[in-house]
Formats: structure tokens, C-alpha cells, sequence
């Protein structure tokens, strides 16, 4: 919320070629009551949960476009498996699990605001110029987040990065990237509970 925040990243990003942003950040906040949980620690997760992703596709976007007539270029939001995509069984898109309320709505306005941005740019007019997944995913387990490693259908960080990487230029929009996170999605569809 700092004012001029991104100035020295908008500066940086007028000195270099860029074909590709990767928004992979979040502010994880849990465990405390929600009326317990610091009044900053909110902010915290919000801001980086919501405002980093924004601008940072904001900055980018016009450097895509100069370049959209000789190449691609690439976008890849990360939010969560909070929101998924709904198999028709009556069953609602979203997943809540206590705790992690701030947390969670900042995954899903990742999640919202990242649809709407691909569907804007997907637009005939703009020539397919850009690759762009948002990722949904499960259990992730990377150096911050070891208490994961028990999840059932977890993936290690490096191989959750090798599958999305197999995915950039073959698929667009939603995507869980791991077999096993599709897998979680569907179980919850059918047994939310």
C-alpha cells in the first residue's frame, strides 16, 4: 500500500525485454482466529495476495503488446485450489477452510481477476499474441511449506513448475497442472464436505 511502490520495477522493466511474468506470491496467514489475526497481517496478505498480481500484469502488458506482432509472450498466475472449476454435480466452485479467510480471498480475487484479464486479451482482435495460464493448484510442498508434505496427491515445487511449464503454449486458461490436484478438485466436487 506504500505509495509509488512499483516505480522501480516500472523503471526496471523499461530497460530490459520481457516476454514473460510469472505472478507467483502470497502472503499465507493462518491459524490464529480471525478476530485474533493483527490488523497488519491482513493488509499484508491482501496487498500481496491482490495488488502485486494487478499491477505487475498492468506494467508488463504494454511491452507484450509492442512485441505482439513478431512473437509470443506469456503469462502465468498461480493462485489457488480455493477456486476451481465446477463439474455440474450441483456442488459450489469454491473452498473455504478455516483459518485462512484473508488468505483465501485474496487466492480468489488472483483467481477472478486473472479469468477476466485472459478473457479480455483472448479477444480475436489481439492476434493470440499471448500464452496464458492460471493455475489452480493442490499441495505444493517447497521449503515453506514441509507441513504439506503428508497431503494426499502433494508435488514437490520443482516438479509443479516442470508440469506448467509443459503446459505454457499447448493450454489456456484453468488449469490444476498436477494430475493429483485435478484429481482433489473432483473429489471435492462430488464430497465437499
Amino acid at each position: 500500500f506504500q505509495d509509488n511502490f512499483f516505480n522501480d520495477i516500472h523503471s526496471f522493466l523499461n530497460k530490459i525485454d520481457i516476454s514473460i511474468l510469472v505472478n507467483n506470491v502470497g502472503h499465507r496467514t493462518a491459524w490464529k482466529p480471525y478476530h485474533d489475526m493483527p490488523e497488519q497481517l491482513i493488509k499484508n496478505t491482501i496487498s500481496v495476495g491482490t495488488l502485486v498480481q494487478a499491477r505487475m500484469i498492468q506494467l508488463v502488458l504494454p511491452h507484450f503488446l509492442k512485441h505482439k506482432s513478431t512473437r509470443k509472450s506469456a503469462i502465468i498466475n498461480i493462485t489457488a485450489q480455493c477456486m476451481h472449476l465446477n463439474i455440474g454435480f450441483g456442488t459450489t466452485n469454491e473452498i473455504s477452510v478455516p483459518f485462512l479467510s484473508a488468505y483465501e480471498a485474496a487466492n480468489a480475487f488472483g483467481f477472478y481477476h486473472s479469468n477476466s484479464v485472459y478473457k479480455e486479451y483472448s479477444h480475436p482482435s489481439y492476434n493470440n499474441f499471448l500464452d496464458y495460464l492460471t493455475i489452480t493448484p493442490g499441495a505444493v510442498v517447497t521449503e515453506n511449506t514441509q507441513f504439506l508434505n503428508t497431503t494426499l496427491f502433494n508435488v514437490t515445487g520443482e516438479k509443479y513448475v516442470e508440469n506448467i511449464l509443459k503446459l505454457l503454449g499447448n493450454v489456456h486458461g484453468i488449469h490444476n497442472a498436477h494430475w493429483g490436484h485435478s484429481i482433489s478438485t473432483l473429489f471435492i466436487n462430488l464430497a465437499p464436505f
